[in-house]
């Protein structure tokens, strides 16, 4: 498979069911789904088990006890994962159906681009958008983000991240797993010295 599709879950049953159709519904369909609960004291458990045995649900894990870090989630998502592109979708978002075909065409096309991502949208609990997080970068000179464009991770970082964090949404990402588990190495030799 091409993409795991990694989904970490705290207390979001009322998100759960919109979350899952919106993944199941893409137009691209070689994926895996990897579910993560971090010890939700809500109903979120019985709407996951709904899922297990689903052709796509490869993984389902629950915490017994809650870890707090919405990454440690993402961490051991990554370490499940056996596709060769990384989304981490958060349980209380939802896609369109051609998030993953169009994120794919971008992240495809040259080697060396690790990562994808896509405006968001804010919505209501009637599904309307709100606010576009377009809004959010609107503060910079010249707003590359109305369109498609690619940039040297270097040159990001310094004209845009070392100012605020404009990829508001996880959600909105896709990237290669190569390249995370590249950069963890590096992290946890660092870590080690």
């Amino acid at each position: 498979m091409l993409v795991s599709v990694i989904i970490p879950n705290y207390n979001h049953a009322p998100y759960l069911k919109q979350r899952m159709e919106s993944i199941f519904n893409q137009t691209f369909q070689d994926f895996e789904v990897i579910i993560l609960d971090d010890c939700s004291t809500d109903h979120s458990r019985d709407l996951i088990e709904r899922y297990r045995g689903h052709p796509k649900v490869t993984h389902i894990d629950y915490n017994l006890v809650n870890t707090g870090s919405a990454f440690s989630q993402w961490r051991k998502g990554i370490e499940r994962a056996n596709g060769a592109y990384i989304w981490i979708a958060e349980s209380d978002d939802f896609c369109e159906p051609v998030f993953l075909e169009q994120q794919l065409s971008v992240i495809q096309k040259d080697d060396r681009i690790s990562l994808a991502f896509c405006q968001s949208s804010k919505v209501n609990q009637y599904n309307n958008v709100i606010d576009t997080w377009l809004n959010h970068t609107m503060d910079f000179k010249k707003n590359i983000f109305k369109d498609d464009f690619f940039m040297d991770g270097n040159e990001f970082i310094e004209k845009y991240l070392i100012h605020k964090n404009i990829i508001q949404k996880i959600s909105g990402v896709i990237f290669k797993k190569r390249s995370c588990m590249q950069v963890d190495s590096i992290h946890s030799d660092h870590l080690l010295k």
